[in-house]
């Protein structure tokens, strides 16, 4: 019962996250600004890739069965030490490398993703010990707030820069109000970093995993912001929404079930476990084919109903992402199982193939079928790398 109750606060208050990002992107379209979309999501997509740096992996590592008490309590100093240290990396590649049309951009978003950052690593503390309410609460005042703060300076100065030091703002003032306090009865002064470099050496596959998937993932849109205009970046980063949407839904479902496997593991429940890992698969599989069919019977139509008349005719997007869910939502899967188990450098190698793969797809799909490409790049990576981690799983579950 405590199971369903978990899954359904964590599901309602992704639903209401993702609702909230739709509410962003589709209000920037609906007013003509889908090349502020295709800023704003480039943007987005190069800063989160820096900060991802950031993590260096501790949401998950506070997960896996390998962390002790005594790292436990200088998470927080690592994590922003880290995150600090990839925002001056972030300044200094848009300095020597990025257009002026996106730098003051990029470096705002920057700052605003050390705050989400922290918030994440909360949120860590309260996964690990199945306090998903507190999680929730963060996430649904975010999703509140965010949209409302940022919209409503975008329309009143017309300046997306301004939008962003405002959205920056308040994911401090969210940090500080609901995610705080779960860390400040256990972590140690700032002064307190004896620890650092052993949970920068066990968690960092985790990190650089964390780092190429996200590398992964924007790959197809980096390519096509180098070969595209911003009308088309928007484009795609607006059909590409759904995926990300999507892929909320099902993290309510395993952001529940992760602590439990390493439960099962240390109480050797291994039936249990292997119950769980099925159940997830057969979970993963029946919700991204009924998001396949929803997107062929009424793709085209939910795309003019929530982005307007401009993006007729790209029903085919829509049918594009729902397949690239469906094979992150096994990916995930896998993920997930492998990191309770503490297979880390499998991963990170998996997913080093995996850039050169989605690299090598995005440049020539979106060379010879534009848009397309790109989510046809995504899909070929995300199916071998669920592939590749769902042939681990069962050789682990094996043993």
């Amino acid at each position: 019962m405590k199971l369903k109750k978990d899954i359904l606060i964590t599901l309602f208050s992704n639903l209401v996250l993702a609702f909230s990002q739709w509410v962003l992107i589709a209000s920037l379209n609906y007013s003509g600004n889908i090349g502020v979309v295709g800023q704003y999501s480039y943007a987005l997509a190069l800063a989160g890739f820096f900060l991802t740096v950031g993590q260096v992996g501790l949401r998950q590592y506070i997960l896996s069965s390998s962390i002790n008490v005594d790292q436990l309590e200088q998470l927080f100093v690592t994590r922003l030490l880290a995150s600090i240290l990839t925002w001056g990396l972030l300044v200094l590649y848009a300095l020597l490398v990025v257009d002026d049309i996106y730098f003051w951009l990029v470096l705002l978003i920057g700052l605003a993703k050390i705050a989400e950052n922290m918030s994440d690593l909360a949120h860590g503390f309260y996964q690990r010990k199945f306090m998903v309410m507190q999680i929730a609460r963060s996430r649904i005042a975010r999703s509140i707030f965010t949209p409302l703060v940022f919209l409503g300076v975008f329309f009143n100065t017309d300046n997306i820069s301004y939008a962003c030091v405002a959205m920056l703002i308040t994911w401090v003032i969210i940090f500080m109000v609901f995610d705080k306090e779960a860390m400040d009865t256990k972590q140690q002064g700032l002064n307190k970093v004896n620890f650092v470099p052993v949970i920068l050496v066990n968690a960092y596959p985790l990190g650089i995993t964390s780092v190429l998937v996200l590398l992964v993932v924007s790959m197809p849109l980096f390519i096509l912001a180098k070969m595209a205009d911003d009308i088309q970046v928007g484009q795609y980063a607006s059909v590409f929404y759904f995926v990300t949407a999507g892929s909320l839904i099902m993290q309510s479902v395993l952001q529940v079930i992760s602590p439990i496997i390493v439960a099962h593991l240390k109480d050797r429940l291994h039936s249990n476990i292997i119950t769980l890992a099925k159940n997830c698969y057969l979970l993963a599989i029946a919700y991204g084919l009924i998001g396949v069919f929803l997107a062929v019977y009424i793709g085209e139509w939910v795309l003019q109903l929530v982005y307007g008349d401009s993006f007729n005719g790209l029903g085919s997007l829509v049918v594009l992402a729902a397949l690239i869910n469906l094979a992150l939502a096994i990916q995930a899967v896998g993920g997930i199982v492998l990191t309770a188990h503490g297979i880390f450098k499998f991963q990170m190698k998996v997913m080093s193939f995996s850039v050169l793969i989605s690299a090598i797809a995005g440049y020539y799909c979106i060379i010879n079928f534009g848009v397309s490409g790109a989510f046809y790049a995504g899909l070929l990576t995300a199916l071998v790398i669920g592939i590749c981690f769902g042939f681990r799983v069962i050789q682990e579950l094996r043993k």
